[in-house]
């Protein structure tokens, strides 16, 4: 185990599987306290979640985070499991992959009250603990906030604008001592992009396909390459990094 974390507690929401899981697994590892987050009871929960909880620095907290009273109320419960925060992951995200002229008020409104509502009402329940810590909050965004791709107008708004949200955060909280950052993952080999894929493909064999071929040609990133990026800008080593919107996507958005 190593001790880089060891002065840490830290929140990642929607931690249950990807980028959200590898990451509370690494900082796990670099001696942190964590605390997982997702939607599904404690006795639903993965076997790599289960594994991950045996161990007296890791608690869960299921809360859906569409839910204004639950996505506030998470950083109070996140306190009382581990004692203090230091550290916020913001990694809760839905996607919706559909013709622009087919998508409902309720589906955009659905959208945008995980990947958008609930940053802002997360960071606003988390600000008192980061403040006593001087912590940070580190933003799971998407390439997709800088690009657009065809029927994926709601889940590329909300991205764009989660941008934005978090660069206005990190001007708001500078002054109290409170960095904010960003990372813009591009496609990432999780269950996610895989449920994307299977409408973009038009069926599992074809998204399946497409997977393989990206994972091949190094388009497809694993969990881990972004974990890597979120730990750097939560630990002492970013400490003057604040408002940064970082792509880490291995080149890919260089080709447009």
């Amino acid at each position: 185990m190593g001790s880089r974390f060891a002065r840490h507690s830290i929140l990642v929401t929607g931690s249950t599987s990807g980028i959200g899981l590898a990451t509370a697994l690494r900082l796990h590892d670099g001696g942190a306290r964590v605390v997982l987050h997702g939607r599904r009871p404690s006795s639903e929960l993965p076997h790599a979640v289960l594994e991950l909880l045996q161990s007296d620095r890791v608690a869960y907290v299921d809360a859906d985070v569409s839910k204004p009273d639950q996505a506030r109320e998470l950083p109070d419960l996140a306190q009382q499991q581990v004692g203090s925060l230091s550290g916020v992951v913001l990694n809760a995200a839905v996607e919706l992959h559909k013709p622009w002229d087919e998508t409902t008020a309720a589906e955009w409104d659905s959208v945008m009250s995980v990947n958008v509502r609930s940053a802002l009402l997360i960071a606003q329940g988390a600000a008192p603990y980061l403040r006593e810590t001087q912590g940070s909050i580190v933003v799971v965004s998407s390439t997709n906030a800088l690009r657009v791709n065809t029927s994926n107008l709601v889940y590329d708004s909300s991205k764009a604008a989660l941008n934005h949200m978090s660069r206005a955060l990190a001007l708001e909280l500078k002054a109290e001592g409170i960095r904010v950052n960003t990372v813009m993952p591009g496609g990432v080999d999780t269950p996610m992009l895989s449920r994307w894929l299977g409408d973009y493909a038009g069926s599992p064999s074809a998204a399946k396909k497409v997977l393989e071929d990206g994972i091949l040609s190094g388009a497809v990133e694993t969990p881990d390459d972004i974990a890597s990026a979120i730990l750097f800008l939560l630990s002492d080593d970013a400490r003057w990094v604040n408002g940064a919107q970082l792509v880490v996507d291995g080149g890919a958005y260089l080709s447009g």
